[in-house]
């Protein structure tokens, strides 16, 4: 998608991502889609639908599409010629949704890596519940880490758990004893993990009726109380109530806020970080892939991000005299 440009017509087929048939201000009937193939998504717009043809297609279902690109508002977007839909096999819906660019094993063997150096032996008893639950492990390597705005790929969760578990590592080699480094990375590397339950890849990028329910959150949090019941039945003595705790404190405050969807605020130290790092992780991708798309090479700046609230300088990471010697 990103090597499309204004002017360029197009006769492939896609996956339908979303579809919302709308009415514009003269009442008349259209479509909005978002189009997807394994090298991102489009937003389309098919002016001649109809609500029996709209309804003919399926979100989440394969369509061959003919139509051009344009510029609208300085991002590019599919007029929609001609649609319909067709029939592809399920072993070859990989192939039309975006994928981390990062190798998915050597992620995980990285992460785990880092888990490796938690020295608390309750926690690392806990983290090794998780990282030996094969299916859920399967899960967290396939999985989008949100159907839009950021980390939205197959192994997009992974890749967002790895870097804040990164972040987590160089965060506490400054602030020191401050911070009881092993909560933080378990925090970080559970935070999102009840979105392997919230998401599915079937077809597109969606929300489970579970994730809609019940959400990543709350799953998380009855995991962790799982795991724990379960090491204490194993071990033949309680795990203690103040770690179960303050790792389900650190699930349950990461957004930062209740109205951002978090029950409760974070309370200690190591929960504001684990929610500062998340935001900024978020951040920064969604920085880079409004710069990357951007098709307007001639000016400095993107259009306006709602995420980000501005319009982004795209010319800071290379500056005059960047690798020259004094």
């Amino acid at each position: 998608m990103k090597d499309l440009r204004p002017g360029e017509t197009v006769d492939q087929v896609f996956l339908i991502q979303g579809k919302d048939l709308r009415r514009n201000a003269a009442g008349a009937l259209y479509a909005a889609c978002r189009l997807c193939d394994k090298s991102g998504v489009i937003d389309a717009r098919w002016w001649q639908a109809t609500e029996e043809r709209f309804a003919a297609i399926a979100d989440g279902a394969f369509v061959k599409v003919s139509g051009r690109v344009q510029s609208h508002r300085g991002q590019i977007q599919l007029i929609i010629d001609d649609i319909e839909a067709v029939e592809l096999a399920e072993t070859e819906l990989r192939d039309f949704l975006p994928s981390t660019e990062r190798d998915i094993e050597a992620m995980w063997a990285e992460l785990v890596d880092h888990l490796g150096g938690i020295s608390n032996a309750h926690l690392r008893r806990l983290v090794d519940k998780f990282v030996g639950d094969e299916a859920l492990v399967a899960k967290l390597k396939s999985s989008p880490a949100a159907t839009q705005i950021h980390h939205n790929t197959v192994g997009g969760l992974l890749e967002h758990t790895l870097d804040i578990v990164r972040l987590a590592r160089a965060i506490t080699s400054v602030y020191g004893d401050a911070l009881n480094r092993d909560l933080l990375l378990v925090g970080a590397f559970l935070h999102d993990l009840g979105k392997t339950e919230e998401l599915e890849v079937e077809g597109a990028f969606s929300y489970t009726d579970r994730g809609n329910l019940v959400g990543h959150i709350a799953s998380a949090v009855i995991w962790i109380e799982q795991k724990a019941d379960a090491i204490s039945e194993e071990r033949g003595e309680p795990f203690p109530d103040q770690i179960r705790d303050l790792v389900q404190h650190m699930v349950l405050s990461h957004h930062g806020a209740k109205e951002r969807g978090s029950p409760k605020v974070p309370m200690i130290p190591e929960a504001l970080v684990l929610h500062a790092i998340d935001d900024l992780d978020m951040r920064v991708h969604v920085a880079r892939e409004a710069i990357e798309t951007d098709q307007d090479p001639s000016s400095s700046f993107t259009p306006y991000h709602r995420i980000l609230d501005a319009r982004l300088y795209k010319r800071s990471t290379v500056l005059p005299g960047d690798g020259d010697p004094e």
